[in-house]
């Protein structure tokens, strides 16, 4: 019996997300299924987490321990294999299934020819897999796919959450349309392509499906995490698979300088990694209508890159760490850019979720982080690849 499965729960976000449903709802098992491409590709990088992570056998073993309960089980799959998707809803007919399965790095789908291939094979066809088996297995199950942020186009329009009337050249569409989306790399296409493969399965299936329109994640912890030392989620800070906010506060537990890419006017929406769990764990039973695709824009907060720099670095200098900031050294995906003010509409998280202030989250992560400053590797954070 499996009423959830996260795809992609031996990740970052699927690990604590794995841990809170099984908390959450103790009468319901969830099943984790996963192949490790981020741990083999965070070593393939030269990359590792900064945070010391155990394997899924003792993760879910501390799990039992911590939490008196054994409702977690794991499931060794590769998502872009269509025979093992496919056998797999064949015997089970779970409730929800949220989808992180993805290769989730931008700057990793832009390293080379075989890089961008995996990156597409695997969340492609990954996500064509799992439709697929939904449609043919269970067709009234809850689907949960966690979309980007940034596949949105930048026009400065505000941004809806879902569907909007469109104007131009003085002409309004009748009916609404999917807001423009955009992108220049390979991984924010992969992610444009399955919210596309999203409205069609949703139109001609009538399946379920909430689209997760996710921002970056930052923070180093949640509650569940925090109970034994083996439930750490994991850490990447490499030029890589490590986001701006991750380099940032490892630079500066390092004393290093923090390397603002470009002059750093570009925006990046950021959402602290337990908002994030609180969210999609709630969406559990939060069901859609069969035939629609919501569109849930988990994007609190938006700061320029400069504003992140700033905030880590006058978190920083209060625990005695170094606070400088280093510009215009690198530039190697041209981001610099303008800070559009527009609008997102986050009605759903309006209703459900009083956000971390980042501030908070970085001052918590500084704290928790520092322990394994001496595991830092400042060579694989310099940017060393160019787009």
């Amino acid at each position: 019996m499996v009423d959830i499965v996260v795809f992609g729960g031996d990740g970052y976000i699927g690990w604590p997300l794995a841990l809170s449903l099984a908390a959450t709802f103790p009468d319901k098992t969830v099943l984790i299924a996963d192949n490790f491409l981020t741990r083999r590709n965070s070593a393939k990088v030269g990359g590792h987490s900064l945070v010391p992570i155990y394997s899924i056998q003792e993760r879910i073993g501390a799990f039992e321990d911590a939490f008196g309960q054994s409702n977690i089980k794991f499931r060794g799959i590769d998502c872009s294999d269509s025979d093992a998707v496919l056998r797999l809803f064949k015997g089970i007919k779970p409730e929800a299934v949220f989808h992180l399965a993805h290769q989730r790095a931008a700057p990793y789908s832009m390293l080379g020819l075989k890089e961008t291939v995996e990156t597409i094979v695997n969340n492609e066809v990954g996500f064509i897999n799992l439709i697929w088996s939904l449609k043919l297995n269970c067709p009234d199950c809850h689907l949960v796919k966690i979309g980007s942020f940034g596949a949105y186009a930048q026009s400065g329009l505000d941004v809806p959450e879902g569907d909007a009337h469109m104007s131009i050249n003085g002409q309004t569409s009748s009916v609404p349309v999917p807001f423009p989306r955009s992108s220049d790399d390979f991984y924010h296409i992969t992610k444009i392509n399955d919210g596309k493969f999203a409205r069609l399965a949703a139109k001609k299936w009538n399946l379920r499906i909430t689209d997760v329109m996710q921002s970056t994640v930052f923070g180093t912890m949640t509650d569940h995490t925090m109970k034994d030392t083996r439930l750490y989620t994991r850490f990447d800070y490499d030029e890589i698979l490590g986001t701006v906010a991750n380099r940032f506060v490892t630079q500066a537990i390092a004393g290093y300088p923090m390397t603002v890419y470009g002059s750093g006017t570009q925006t990046s929406g950021i959402m602290v990694l337990e908002d994030v769990i609180n969210v999609l764990t709630k969406l559990n039973n939060d069901v859609p209508d069969p035939g629609s695709v919501r569109i849930v824009n988990n994007s609190p907060q938006k700061y320029t890159i400069n504003e992140i720099a700033e905030m880590v670095g006058s978190e920083a200098s209060q625990r005695g760490f170094s606070s400088a900031i280093s510009r215009d050294r690198f530039n190697p995906r041209q981001e610099d850019g303008v800070a559009y003010d527009a609008k997102v509409d986050t009605t759903h998280i309006d209703r459900t979720l009083n956000p971390t202030p980042l501030r908070e989250a970085i001052g918590e992560s500084l704290g928790f982080l520092a322990r394994f400053r001496d595991s830092i590797n400042l060579k694989c954070i310099e940017p060393t690849h160019s787009w």
